[in-house]
């Protein structure tokens, strides 16, 4: 089983909030599953699949699941969501779905759900020593010590409803940094960052190599469905097609990216470009561009009765020319030789 865990920093939203339990086909029955929901607190859904990892699709459902959970309060909040970056939470139907909901959708940077993401850091530790608590008492009070798989069942619906949904995680919010104020960033959190105090971060558009320290290694980032809660709706307009980009720079190249590479190229980029503040400060000098030596001059041509190509320069980013192909050189035959004289008493030979 999965268990995709809701949590707020908002203690009247919390009781509202949806928990699914994500159960394999191959672990129970169509009839079993019926009898789970009749022990289950009445906010805990329960999903029968093939498999139960999280993919696209279900989590484009639990999106929507939560929209319909707080329905009646989307005049009254703003609803920022967050998750961690597994491959299934950035995907193009995730960001669609979420703009659709009217969400705000966040992502944890990749590698650092341990010390940014508020259920790894505060929720899960609670939840599990809880439940461990639950089907150990269970056990021991079972006949022969047995945990049968619907005592488990139950012991999660316990848990669930003493720990994630009558406890308030507003400290855990605070404490990590999604709570909108780096003053209330707890010290042990600072620590696993390597800072002491709070940071300028602005609020102007994130740079590539901002987004690159926030999706994995090798991931392509949508860009467009990124920024898609910011722009509003065009009627009648086609749909634009997907564009995205492959992050593989590193190092002092990720320094030398300019600070909107998308600008003016996609429908999102220009709509942002046009509202965001143009930067006063210079730039900083690029380490590639100057390290980079001059350009070598074009050596003389060598006269020589075998031609020599041309050696050009080339500017950084062109593509290299091809070199003309030369003809093979001549190769002179060798003169034929003659054939041996065969001797009336020999025989053929044949070699295999």
């Amino acid at each position: 089983m999965t268990l995709a865990a809701f949590v707020t920093d908002d203690a009247l939203v919390q009781a509202q909030l949806p928990q699914v339990l994500i159960v394999s086909s191959k672990l129970t029955s169509a009839a079993e599953m019926e009898a789970w929901r009749g022990i289950l607190p009445a906010n805990v859904v329960v999903w029968r699949e093939a498999r139960c990892w999280m993919t696209t699709a279900l989590m484009a459902r639990l999106l929507r699941l939560l929209s319909a959970s707080l329905r009646h309060l989307s005049t009254e909040r703003c609803v920022i969501f967050s998750a961690d970056a597994f491959r299934a939470h950035m995907t193009r139907p995730a960001w669609v779905a979420a703009h659709r909901m009217g969400f705000y959708y966040h992502l944890i940077p990749a590698r650092m759900t341990w010390a940014l993401q508020p259920c790894d850091t505060h929720v899960f530790r609670d939840f599990k020593r809880r439940l461990a608590v639950e089907a150990l008492d269970d056990a021991a009070r079972a006949e022969g010590g047995l945990l049968t798989q619907r005592m488990l069942v139950a012991a999660v619906g316990r848990t669930i409803e003493s720990v994630l949904r009558s406890q308030s995680w507003t400290a855990a919010f605070q404490d990590t940094g999604l709570a909108g104020s780096q003053e209330r960033v707890s010290a042990r959190t600072w620590g696993k960052l390597g800072a002491t105090a709070p940071v300028d971060c602005g609020n102007d558009l994130p740079s590539l190599a901002m987004l690159r320290e926030i999706f994995p290694r090798r991931a392509i980032i949508p860009i467009d469905d990124v920024f898609g809660a910011f722009l509003p709706p065009r009627a009648g307009a086609p749909a634009p097609a997907a564009s995205v980009r492959r992050i593989g720079a590193t190092g002092a190249a990720a320094a030398c990216l300019p600070e909107s590479p998308w600008q003016g190229r996609l429908r999102s980029s220009s709509a942002l470009a046009e509202s965001a503040p143009a930067a006063t400060a210079p730039k900083p000098p690029c380490p590639i561009a100057t390290a980079r030596p001059a350009a070598i001059p074009t050596p003389p041509t060598p006269t020589s009765a075998r031609a020599v190509p041309e050696r050009r320069t080339v500017p950084v980013g062109d593509r290299l020319p091809l070199p003309p192909r030369l003809p093979p050189p001549r190769r002179e035959s060798p003169p034929p030789t003659p054939p041996a004289a065969a001797t009336p008493t020999s025989s053929p030979r044949f070699s295999a």
